[in-house]
C-alpha cells in the first residue's frame, strides 16, 4: 500500500511523462534546461516511491509498495498519453465536440454495469441526478474540452505544466 501523500507526488510527475513523451513522440525541443528539471523531477519521483511519505520504517523496501508505486505510476503515464494524442488533433478540429465523442466512447463500457436500480435512483433521487450531470457535463466535458483548448495553442509540456 502506497501513502496518500506518496501517492499525490507520483501522481504529480504528469508533467515528467509527458515531457518524455512529447520530446519523443511530437519532437517537441528538449534544452539543457527542460532536460535539467525532468532529471531533477524523476529524482524526486524516485525519492519519493523510495524513501515515501508516512509509509512507515522499511516499508518502501517491500515488494508489494514497490509493485503499488509503480502501478500508480501508470495514471500519469495515460494521462500523458491522452495529451499527447490530444496535441496531435488537426488545429481546426473542434475541442468540445472532440471531447464529446471521447466521452461518449470512453463511457460506451460503463453501460455494462447500468442496471434498473440505477436508473431507479437518479430518477427519484434528483441530487443524485443533477451530481451526475455536475460530474459528466461541467467537470468531465468541458474539462477535456478546455485541455484540449489549451493543447491547440501550446505545447503539450506547457499544458502538462
Amino acid at each position: 500500500m502506497v501513502a496518500p501523500g506518496t501517492a499525490a507526488l507520483i501522481i504529480a510527475s504528469n508533467p515528467v511523462s509527458t515531457a518524455l513523451l512529447a520530446a519523443t513522440l511530437l519532437g517537441e525541443p528538449f534544452g539543457k534546461r527542460r532536460a535539467g528539471g525532468l532529471l531533477l523531477g524523476l529524482a524526486g519521483v524516485f525519492i519519493v516511491i523510495r524513501y515515501g511519505i508516512g509509509s512507515g520504517a522499511g516499508a518502501s523496501l517491500a515488494v508489494h509498495y514497490w509493485r503499488s508505486a509503480l502501478l500508480l505510476l501508470l495514471a500519469p503515464l495515460s494521462w500523458a498519453g491522452y495529451t499527447i494524442i490530444g496535441k496531435s488533433l488537426p488545429a481546426d478540429c473542434n475541442r468540445l465536440d472532440a471531447s464529446l465523442a471521447q466521452l461518449v466512447i470512453g463511457s460506451a463500457p460503463l453501460a455494462f454495469f447500468f442496471t434498473p436500480s440505477l436508473g431507479h435512483t437518479l430518477m427519484t433521487h434528483p441530487l443524485a441526478l443533477w451530481s451526475s450531470l455536475y460530474l459528466g457535463l461541467l467537470c468531465t466535458l468541458f474539462g477535456f474540452a478546455a485541455w484540449l483548448w489549451a493543447l491547440g495553442r501550446l505545447s503539450a509540456t506547457q499544458t502538462a505544466a
